[in-house]
């Protein structure tokens, strides 16, 4: 069974689907194969993933529609999706819809991306009171499989920000995430992975043109926090599942 990644947050806005995207490039590039499950009706993600698919032959993109699901049949389709693949990224949306509850507890692993607003980090903790509730609501005991992912700015971070996250990292495992930076939006519109447009595949159609110098940061940033994700199996012997 592959490695199942969902990504999910309570509070819309935080660069969830961009940051799914940006893993699921990493990952390609490293040499894995992908299953992209887009979740969420606005579809940003899976708008992604079809046009990257249709370039990559190690990656495919499902949509699963929320209004067909029920707790038991998609913690039960989403297993089923594992199988295959080596690694499973999963959007969900960004409120609490009938897919996100049985993602949650399938998943081996759960990012949750947050600025440091006020905004974000009561979503952030929302999100993960939600990921703690899914378990307590099976009996079972709550998996050490939630991850913050911090979004950063162009700027440095300032004292009164550092310490909102060492405090936040006090209650919930931390990382950095990507920054929000124009070279990663001009990314995403390209549809593509940061090899293919390296190998001189072109950007999909009525895309934003991409610079080689933006084109080479935005591969910078992704594949650092790629190697950032891939840590936290790297530390442990197994994955949940």
């Amino acid at each position: 069974m592959g490695i199942l990644i969902v990504f999910a947050s309570l509070k819309g806005g935080v660069g969830k689907s961009t940051h799914a995207a940006a893993l699921t490039a990493g990952l390609l590039d490293r040499g894995h194969t992908v299953r992209a499950i887009e979740t969420d009706p606005q579809g940003s993600f899976g708008a992604w993933a079809d046009e990257t698919a249709a370039h990559h032959e190690s990656l495919d993109s499902i949509f699963m529609d929320p209004k067909e699901a029920d707790f038991e049949s998609t913690n039960e389709q989403i297993v089923q999706l594992c199988d295959g693949p080596d690694f499973i990224v999963l959007d969900t949306p960004g409120n609490a819809n009938r897919m996100t509850m049985p993602a949650l507890y399938s998943a081996d692993l759960v990012l949750a991306p947050f600025s440091l607003t006020e905004w974000d980090i009561e979503g952030f903790n929302r999100t993960k009171e939600t990921y703690q509730k899914v378990f307590e609501a099976m009996n079972e005991e709550t998996p050490d499989s939630f991850v913050g992912l911090y979004v950063g700015t162009v700027r440095f971070i300032s004292n009164a920000e550092r310490e909102k996250l060492e405090n936040l990292s006090e209650t919930a495992f931390i990382r950095k995430g990507l920054t929000h930076s124009p070279h990663i939006s001009n990314w995403v519109e390209a549809c593509r992975t940061p090899a293919q447009l390296d190998e001189g595949i072109l950007p999909v159609e009525g895309s934003r043109p991409i610079s080689n110098a933006a084109r080479n940061k935005a591969k910078n940033a992704i594949y650092e926090y790629t190697s950032k994700i891939a840590e936290v199996f790297d530390a442990e012997n197994e994955p949940k599942g």
